[in-house]
């Protein structure tokens, strides 16, 4: 999926919400809060982003490894999104 095509549809224009962080790791407190954004502005329309930057002691975990965390915690893997230091892919 392409980034342009998250923000229309068919019924035009909509909000899209993105959730930016390292995750390091995701934990249920964060899933908390991904379901809170998705209670107020939708399921479909709410993104969790996090990049595969594992440079630094503080970061151990690629986005393989926070992929599977946070679909375990109950997110679509669909509404996972890899960015770098760029943007998104």
């Amino acid at each position: 999926m392409f980034i342009a095509e998250m923000f229309i549809d068919e019924s035009g224009p909509r909000i899209i919400v993105t959730y930016p962080g390292r995750f390091q790791p995701f934990h249920q407190g964060h899933a908390g809060v991904f379901a809170q954004l998705q209670k107020k502005f939708g399921n479909e329309n709410v993104f969790i982003v996090t990049s595969n930057d594992t440079s630094s002691a503080k970061s151990p975990f690629n986005f393989n490894d926070k992929y599977q965390l946070i679909t375990a915690a109950g997110v679509p893997g669909n509404h996972i999104i890899q960015a770098d230091s760029k943007g998104m892919y």
